[in-house]
């Protein structure tokens, strides 16, 4: 995409919902270098994230070195403060682009980070507040600018480079395809289905996105989308399983074709059987479900984090004590993990919350949008809804630097500008006198 050619423009729309006015499209008023730089900083951003949960235990035996992972995450920060720079020096304009749902977030974290006011996390919960705030205006404004199949295409590719040099990473470590685990780029298959299912639910957009012009355009996205969902469902992760069934749900129900599903099942069944006829670990593992809690030692972390909120059941045992109670940083439950951090009440109210704004994603009236449009809207609003469903088995999240968490605000900007650069009715493109 030639960033230079876009150019400004002018649409009108009703100003205030019944009345015809003239709005100007943030691109008419703004440096063209400027909304470069933007860009250009929101796509580095959500390049680099994924390198960033490639797990400190185990670097020695990885491919990628550390200094790799260490530039990876100092980009990521510097590329967030980039974007909390530019967000917060144009908030007037930017928080136009607030939805109800992301609220919803807002309130969720901003929440930890007053539970945290006494203790380190205090630093955690703050950034992610304002991450909150920031990133998802930062991807709307940016759809807003240059619209959302130009974005698209820019992600569709970023997403095709990571999903290309991440099969060489975990084919180097394992011999093939069928042999052992897939991780991609991370030391941990669960962490790596997180990661994932946001390649999936990319492809799956640019696959459906008319608007979306690339050189062969229904053999690559075709070919993209089948690939990351077989990376997906060789992770040998039940949460990866989860996820992909949830986006191709959302999928079916709004599209309303059944050719989808047979296709899904044919391939997706015709897969396993193969993996499952060569004996690969994938398969075996992601249908032993009777075996999901006890054969990763899930249960035992979270009896031992109940047991511990048990004995301060209204304030918790604070947002720091995730390690010290459980001896994990990571208590594979972030609805555990919440009850033993802020007690049963506020963590209960907590989740709820986080819940809710999955939920208001997907509940979100989307008349106004065009047929193509709408489905482009919870394809990309699934994410939330899938992370509340693979947060029972990870409590990711949670993590500032987690790929899930910055996901999510990815998502909740695209489905932001999505829908607020579509006018409710069709105006004609004016251009303003001189």
């Amino acid at each position: 995409m030639n960033l230079a050619n876009l150019q400004p423009q002018v649409v009108r729309m009703p100003a205030d919902g019944s009345s015809a006015g003239t709005h100007l499209c943030p691109s008419a008023t703004m440096n063209r270098s400027k909304t470069d730089i933007i860009v250009l900083a929101l796509l580095l951003f959500f390049g680099v994230t994924s390198f960033s949960d490639i797990s400190e235990n185990g670097l020695e035996e990885a491919v990628l070195p550390a200094w790799f992972r260490l530039s990876s995450s100092v980009i990521r920060w510097a590329l967030f403060a980039i974007i909390s720079a530019i967000a917060l020096s144009r908030f007037s304009t930017y928080k136009k682009n607030f939805t109800k749902p992301l609220w919803h977030f807002v309130f969720f974290y901003g929440i930890l980070a007053l539970l945290s006011l006494t203790n380190e996390e205090i630093l955690r919960y703050a950034i992610m507040t304002l991450a909150c705030i920031f990133v998802p205006l930062h991807v709307a404004y940016a759809i807003r600018v240059y619209g959302f199949s130009h974005i698209l295409r820019i992600l569709w590719l970023v997403v095709a480079i990571l999903t290309i040099f991440s099969a060489i990473v975990s084919i180097s470590k394992t011999g093939g395809l069928s042999s052992g685990r897939y991780t991609g780029i991370t030391q941990n298959p669960n962490s790596w289905v997180g990661i994932n299912i946001f390649f999936c639910i990319i492809s799956l957009a640019a696959f459906v996105d008319k608007g979306l012009s690339i050189p062969f355009k229904k053999t690559l996205t075709t070919g993209m989308l089948l690939f990351t969902m077989l990376t997906q469902l060789l992770a040998g992760s039940r949460n990866g399983l989860v996820a992909i069934v949830v986006l191709f749900s959302v999928f079916l129900i709004t599209t309303r074709k059944l050719k989808y599903l047979l296709i899904a099942l044919v391939v997706g069944g015709t897969v396993l059987m193969v993996f499952e006829t060569v004996g690969s670990d994938s398969t075996s593992r992601i249908f032993n479900i009777s075996s999901a809690v006890n054969d990763t030692g899930r249960g035992e972390l979270w009896d031992t984090a109940l047991q511990a909120a048990a004995h301060h059941p209204l304030v918790g045992c604070g947002t720091d004590s995730r390690g010290a109670e459980t001896g994990s940083g990571n208590i594979h439950n972030m609805y555990v993990a919440l009850i033993l951090m802020c007690g049963y009440f506020i963590g209960s109210l907590l989740g709820i919350i986080f819940i809710c704004g999955a939920i208001r994603v997907l509940l979100k009236k989307t008349t106004a949008l065009p047929q193509d449009k709408r489905i482009l809207y919870y394809i990309i609003g699934s994410y939330p809804l899938i992370l509340v469903l693979m947060a029972a088995g990870e409590d990711a999240p949670l993590g500032v630097g987690s790929p899930w968490f910055i996901y999510l605000l990815l998502s909740l900007g695209m489905i932001g500008g999505l829908q607020l650069s579509i006018p409710r009715t069709p105006f004609p493109i004016h251009t303003p006198k001189r």
